[in-house]
């Protein structure tokens, strides 16, 4: 226990310590149909559900309670990962082409700043297969990262507008040249899938 590293996983104890049982080391407290196995199980997730709901007095974002965000995130990759991948040819789609892997699994969830974008994240598998509308987004030279965007051989993104319990929310895209396609056709790739947020005005 003294080995822990508070700094680098910002928690002030492991998951499995002197207090606790050693299932709390792998638990999934926040996975839909996870099952109390004992009476300290339930009553740990009961004192996790209602600090959840309290989200006013306790937001858990990335500035507020990024130790939580990064249980959830974890949490919900496991579970999404569990239902594999995805490899879409449709004409709804922008390219009429889209994979999801695990690969683009991690980039969009490590995008999810809070709680509502972790749980819209869990519900991406179902939410691509039935995309459509989608609209053109130019690469942004002004940011940090345009250099590796190029390098990575992106072309522009994709963007799929998707409302889940009355949120707006964007599903950004990738787009890259299919190279293993003889006739280059464009695929996507997820990026992100955020809460859309509505821009000023230019004056």
């Amino acid at each position: 226990m003294f080995r822990w590293n508070s700094g680098k996983t910002g928690k002030t104890f492991p998951d499995y310590n002197p207090y606790t049982i050693k299932q709390c080391r792998d638990c999934d407290f926040g996975k839909l149909g996870h099952v109390a196995q004992n009476e300290l199980c339930a009553a740990c997730r009961k004192v996790r559900e209602t600090y959840n709901k309290n989200e006013n007095l306790h937001p858990i974002n990335a500035h507020d309670n990024l130790p939580e965000l990064r249980r959830l995130r974890k949490s919900a990759l496991r579970e999404v990962k569990a239902k594999g991948g995805k490899n879409l040819s449709s004409k709804k789609l922008y390219t009429g082409r889209m994979k999801m892997a695990k690969k683009e699994y991690e980039c969009v969830i490590a995008h999810a700043y809070d709680a509502d974008e972790v749980a819209a994240f869990r519900l991406l598998p179902e939410i691509i297969e039935k995309l459509n509308n989608g609209y053109y987004i130019p690469l942004d030279i002004s940011r940090a990262n345009i250099k590796k965007k190029i390098d990575s051989k992106v072309l522009h993104f994709v963007g799929y507008d998707v409302v889940i319990n009355g949120i707006e929310y964007v599903l950004k895209c990738m787009v890259k040249r299919d190279d293993k396609n003889k006739h280059g056709r464009m695929i996507e790739y997820p990026y992100s899938f955020k809460k859309k947020r509505n821009r000023r005005k230019q004056i």
